[in-house]
């Protein structure tokens, strides 16, 4: 099937018709074709590929897939982030204003319905969980489920084509299997990284007690208790590096520079030592993909190379 500017089929879910609409525009220079590729019961797969129509680059259109299926046998709803109601309760799909986002550094787009038995109803994932996507999803008033995924909302790299695929799971299974099964698909895209072997020993994290409010005199007062009670190594987590005590796992601010702070941590690398001399390992926390704009001049310098100031 051939688009230019919108899309709707009837589909049919569990012996029952869903809507699936596709929206897009700038229509006049870019072309839109959709195919079935289902390859298991009860999954299916659709492939969307969007092309320019003069073969040159150009910024890809703002697109939305809405999709509406029965509300059968649906009394939770979970999602990769947000709050413990967010992610959990069976909410209408204008709970939560603009929706789920989700890119490369936060969440993924993947929404699951299930009973309280815990039995899978409809899992829905996009297999793009690189660019900036917003998902809207939850209860509608004429007894459907909503399942909107917004795309290229913002400033995107101009091209010529993109592909992307959106995965329906409705098969009668315990919902975590199905999204490890979903988890699993992303993979075949974003295959990971090697594991090291000391990821799969017992470390103890430091965000859990003292969250940014860290410092080396209590570390050195944790490490007889540590070794006590078997574990192999310390997470030294966010609040190694500033001043400030609070802020919660959010507040990317004082990211970047990676100096520790003097206040805290006057001799880190004494500290560190400490720790390997009784045979534990020691990680440091670093959140790589973020400048933060509270380090002086730091943001300054690199503010013309971030990807979302």
């Amino acid at each position: 099937m051939n688009f230019t500017r919108e899309c709707f089929m009837n589909l049919w879910y569990h012996n029952q018709k869903y809507d699936h609409n596709v929206f897009f525009d700038a229509a006049e220079c870019w072309d839109l074709a959709v195919t079935e590729e289902s390859n298991e019961c009860g999954v299916e797969l659709y492939r969307y590929h969007a092309s320019t129509r003069d073969g040159r680059n150009a910024p890809p259109p703002r697109l939305k897939l809405e999709l509406a299926f029965p509300e059968k046998d649906c009394q939770v709803r979970w999602i990769p982030a947000g709050t413990l109601a967010e992610s959990h309760h069976y909410l209408p799909r204008w709970w939560n204003g603009a929706g789920c986002k989700s890119n490369l550094t936060y969440s993924a787009p993947v929404v699951s319905f299930f009973n309280t038995l815990g039995e899978n109803r409809l899992t829905v994932a996009l297999s793009d969980a690189l660019h900036t996507s917003r998902l809207q999803t939850g209860a509608h008033h004429d007894d459907k489920i909503s399942v909107i995924f917004h795309l290229f909302d913002g400033t995107e790299q101009a091209k010529r084509d993109f592909t992307f695929i959106l995965r329906i799971d409705r098969r009668n299974c315990f919902y975590a299997k199905a999204l490890a099964d979903t988890a699993r698909w992303f993979e075949s895209f974003y295959p990971p990284l090697p594991v090291p072997s000391a990821a799969f020993e017992s470390f103890y994290s430091t965000w859990y007690q003292y969250q940014k409010a860290v410092s080396a005199v209590e570390l050195a007062k944790e490490l007889p208790l540590l070794r006590e009670t078997g574990f192999s190594g310390m997470i030294l987590d966010d609040g190694w590096q500033c001043k400030q005590t609070d802020g919660g796992g959010l507040d990317m601010t004082t990211c970047g520079e990676w100096r520790p702070f003097p206040g805290k941590f006057p001799n880190l690398p004494g500290l560190i030592a400490q720790f390997q001399r009784s045979g534990m390992r020691f990680l440091l926390w670093i959140g790589t993909p973020y400048i933060g704009n509270n380090i002086p001049g730091l943001f300054e310098r690199f503010h013309n190379m971030v990807l979302n100031p």
